[in-house]
């Protein structure tokens, strides 16, 4: 998947999707467009770079899960921050 299409492991910044607006019906049926990172073009979709990151949920009794790499590192409120050269990767 390409969720983060523009993504450089370099540059000391997260790349951040975010998509307003979608069901979960809508991800079935467009999953095509995540894998070729098409999806940044998609009405309802944003995407930022930062170097920290700092994440709220709208309604404080709702659990909203975090999906980092496809790992579930916890749950909002979250606070996050690049660690430069902290991992080396290896292609």
């Amino acid at each position: 998947m390409q969720v983060a299409p523009d993504a450089d492991t370099s540059d000391g910044q997260f790349h951040v999707t975010v998509w307003t607006g979608y069901g979960l019906a809508d991800f079935a049926l467009k999953q095509g467009g995540i894998y070729s990172g098409a999806h940044v073009r998609w009405k309802g979709t944003r995407t930022l770079q930062c170097r920290e990151l700092r994440a709220e949920p709208v309604k404080q009794d709702v659990p909203i899960l975090l999906d980092v790499d496809g790992e579930q590192p916890g749950r909002l409120p979250c606070r996050l921050h690049i660690l430069p050269s902290a991992i080396r990767l290896k292609v």
